[in-house]
């Protein structure tokens, strides 16, 4: 009684005027028998200085770049690779450069995608090689965080367990042989997960 009270008490109807415009794409390429969506995104992130600037990873569809704010967005050259999902992004400032961005590989949510591991970038996420020192092949990695103390050191979530690079993702060295799908730094002491 007490809830439906709430509900009646607090409740108000949908506004005739939404907040959300949709602005396409409205025409997809698949055939009419096929789902009609135009896919999903699993992650995005942001350049560190240029607010215009939005990264986007979808866990079928590869890597994505906005430079304008999300109104118009262009492919990375991630298309030699059949299935490339991206599911994890991780972006290093660096001053006076483009920053370097890492990838993880695979779809987490519904394996439509298979992993390929971490690849890098150094040239604002136009072009990437695969960065796999010590990570186990065909590993999907579902999320990477970069220390706020020192962007050297990146940490990865991913099926085949936890990774931590010392050197922004060159080499990777095992920290636990457990399936992750997330993780995320203390908020105020880094030495915790």
């Amino acid at each position: 009684k007490e809830f439906d009270q709430f509900k009646r008490n607090n409740l108000s109807s949908r506004s005739s005027q939404p907040k959300w415009t949709s602005i396409g794409p409205f025409d997809n390429p698949a055939p009419a028998s096929m789902n009609r969506g135009v896919g999903r995104i699993n992650v995005i992130a942001y350049h560190p200085t240029n607010s215009d600037i939005i990264y986007a990873g979808a866990p079928s569809g590869g890597f994505w770049i906005s430079n304008d704010k999300g109104s118009n967005w262009t492919q990375s050259n991630t298309d030699d690779k059949p299935r490339f999902g991206v599911s994890a992004i991780a972006v290093i400032p660096v001053s006076g450069s483009e920053p370097i961005i890492l990838i993880g590989t695979g779809d987490r949510d519904a394996n439509d995608a298979p992993g390929l591991g971490v690849y890098i970038s150094y040239d604002g996420g136009i072009n990437f090689t695969e960065s796999n020192d010590g990570i186990s092949n065909n590993t999907v990695v579902n999320k990477m965080v970069v220390s706020a103390d020192d962007p050297n050191v990146i940490f990865a979530a991913t099926t085949s367990g936890i990774y931590k690079s010392e050197d922004q993702g060159k080499s990777w060295d095992r920290k636990s042989s457990l399936d992750f799908i997330d993780l995320f730094y203390h908020p105020t002491d880094e030495t915790f997960m």
